[in-house]
């Protein structure tokens, strides 16, 4: 059993996401700073913390606006949300980052028209779950599925590869979209 921090970062404003990976904790949403240890420290909608002591890392990538999901799958964690540039680079609704850096990773990099509410990583894929309307040119409904390697669309998406997760089901169920539709 881990001890509980007797201290943990908070926000100066609302937390949407958080997603774990061994002992790093990383957090996405509507914030611009983080406090921790009686100081102020620049975080603009991301940033991370050690799970067993509550500290606040130095992982600190930037995005515009809103992140609303995080998923992280080995060295790489994936972000989506409202967000059109994510550390000065263009990265329409979703992006990889470095789990140790925060430094970019090129994929993904699809143009998304809509919201990602949720994300979840499986079969080789990043399942996006939100109202999407279109990825580029493809039109979607709300579910979409890209390659981890390369970023690209799914050929079958969530349909072909069988199961979502239950997480991500759950999200599309229940999120501000309300109901579940098939990738086309």
């Amino acid at each position: 059993m881990r001890p509980t921090p007797s201290t943990t970062a908070t926000f100066n404003g609302t937390v949407r996401a958080i997603a774990y990976s061994g002992t790093t904790a990383y957090i996405g949403g509507d914030f611009s700073a983080a406090y921790w240890n009686g100081g102020t420290y620049s975080r603009t909608r991301l940033a991370a913390i050690n799970v067993t002591t509550g500290a606040l890392l130095s992982w600190s990538p930037k995005a515009d606006k809103a992140v609303r999901a995080i998923a992280v799958s080995g060295s790489t964690v994936y972000i989506g949300g409202d967000f059109g540039v994510v550390s000065g680079v263009t990265r329409r609704r979703v992006a990889g980052l470095a789990a140790a850096t925060g430094a970019l990773r090129a994929a993904p990099n699809a143009a998304i028209y809509g919201q990602v509410y949720s994300l979840a990583v499986g079969n080789g894929r990043l399942y996006l779950g939100g109202r999407i309307a279109a990825i580029g040119s493809q039109a979607r409904s709300n579910l979409a599925a890209l390659a981890l390697n390369s970023g690209a669309l799914g050929g079958g998406g969530a349909r072909r590869h069988g199961l979502l997760g239950r997480a991500l089901r759950q999200a599309v169920r229940h999120g501000a979209h309300r109901r579940e539709r098939r990738v086309p």
